[in-house]
């Protein structure tokens, strides 16, 4: 993964863009914070990937974000998978 940048943009590999949205990289605490897909979560995910203009994946909680603002912004939404274990 090339291009990474501080904050919940990770990088880009092959023209792609990742995303990670959690509460400790942004600071946030509240309940309705960080690992949300909001259009404040998206802004800082876009200043976090500074020149970077192609399609994101964003893994968070939820998102907030109708499926025409997602397809708009080229934005793919996956959640967090919080019930991956190690055996």
């Amino acid at each position: 993964m090339t291009g990474v940048h501080e904050g919940p943009f990770l990088g880009s590999h092959e023209g792609k863009g990742l995303a990670l949205l959690y509460n400790g990289i942004l600071g946030d605490k509240s309940v309705s914070g960080g690992n949300v897909l909001t259009r404040k979560t998206l802004g800082i995910i876009r200043a976090s990937a500074a020149t970077f203009s192609g399609p994101i994946t964003v893994y968070g909680e939820a998102c907030r974000l109708s499926p025409e603002t997602l397809k708009m912004e080229n934005l793919a939404f996956k959640q967090t998978p919080y019930d991956v274990r190690a055996r």
